[in-house]
């Protein structure tokens, strides 16, 4: 419907009567043109805030999906970096166990030593000869059985 038809339709309803266009005095009808124009415009706007409205709306769509993925994103980024953090520690767990276990073996090495110094001296303040060789070990691999676990010691069972 054209905006000089619903212009008109305004008239009429409150005039209460119905009537012709050509039945209107000039200066009416220049008015009824210019109401037309203001309607067009309006209707103009009305299109125009409309738009921006489903523009407003289907932005504000987006972010909400940019959130979510913002937030999924988030969290998967923290639990990788505690997996990887994690991973790092178990490592550094490791190297630290083969650490100890390494400096366990120097300090058996050590007592070892000590104890087969004393041997020694012991039997040179006897005027013995010092035991063979063969029996210079570091502790728990001297008494220990083949395919035996370290440190055991049949003496001990």
């Amino acid at each position: 419907m054209s905006s000089r038809t619903v212009v008109t339709g305004w008239l009429t309803q409150n005039v209460g009567f119905p009537f012709n266009e050509s039945e209107l005095s000039p200066s009416v009808r220049a008015k009824i043109g210019q109401l037309t124009e203001l309607r067009q415009q309006v209707e103009i706007k009305h299109n125009s805030i409309s738009q921006r409205q489903a523009e407003v709306a289907r932005l504000k769509a987006q972010k909400t999906s940019n959130l979510t993925w913002i937030i999924i994103l988030l969290i998967l980024g923290a639990l990788l970096v505690i997996v990887i953090v994690g991973a790092f520690l178990l490592l550094g767990g490791f190297l630290l166990y083969r650490r100890r276990k390494k400096i366990d073996t120097q300090i058996q090495q050590r007592v070892a030593e000590m104890v087969m110094t004393d041997k020694i001296r012991a039997h040179v303040r006897r005027g013995k000869a010092p035991p063979a060789k063969h029996d210079i070990r570091p502790l728990g691999l001297a008494s220990q059985k083949a395919g035996s676990e370290p440190g055991f010691c049949p003496s001990e069972n």
